[in-house]
């Protein structure tokens, strides 16, 4: 899942629940997910997207207290978040990852490069690892890397 869907799912608890504020610990069991996995969806959520919530925070060690300043159709939140079959996180993946790359990679090298894409896309590490690989196939199958695991692997030059 994508950290808009992740977030979506997070704000139907919010919209359900009619919270106002909240600390992410507060809707962990609604969610089954861990609070850290909670407060990071809604960090970045509330860093790239225009959405009404304020975080409050007194110092790095305290949790965050999450404020619903306006409380938006759910609807509208993801028309807001481009949730939709013409937003395709591969894609995305793979234009990033294709602009990173640059010269003669080991393949730990690249799979390094790879996940740090991978971490602006997806939460979840299954996630992850999958399109990691998915993408990695796709550079091969354009031209744009060539090589293998054991001789290392070649940035096409854009």
């Amino acid at each position: 899942m994508s950290v808009e869907d992740n977030f979506l799912d997070i704000y139907r608890v919010i919209l359900q629940e009619e919270l106002e504020e909240f600390y992410a610990k507060e809707i962990e069991s609604e969610l089954e997910w861990n609070a850290g996995n909670i407060g990071r969806t809604m960090y970045r959520i509330v860093e790239e997207y225009d959405v009404p919530i304020g975080i409050d925070r007194e110092s790095p060690t305290d949790a965050s207290l999450f404020k619903v300043e306006e409380q938006m159709q759910y609807s509208d939140v993801e028309e807001l978040l481009d949730t939709g079959e013409d937003k395709n996180q591969i894609d995305l993946m793979f234009k990033e990852a294709k602009n990173r790359l640059n010269g003669i990679y080991e393949d730990q090298e690249l799979n390094s490069v790879l996940r740090e894409v991978a971490e602006n896309y997806y939460d979840n590490l299954g996630d992850r690892l999958q399109n990691m690989s998915r993408v990695k196939q796709r550079l091969q199958e354009e031209g744009e890397i060539s090589g293998d695991t054991i001789d290392g692997w070649r940035a096409s030059e854009q």
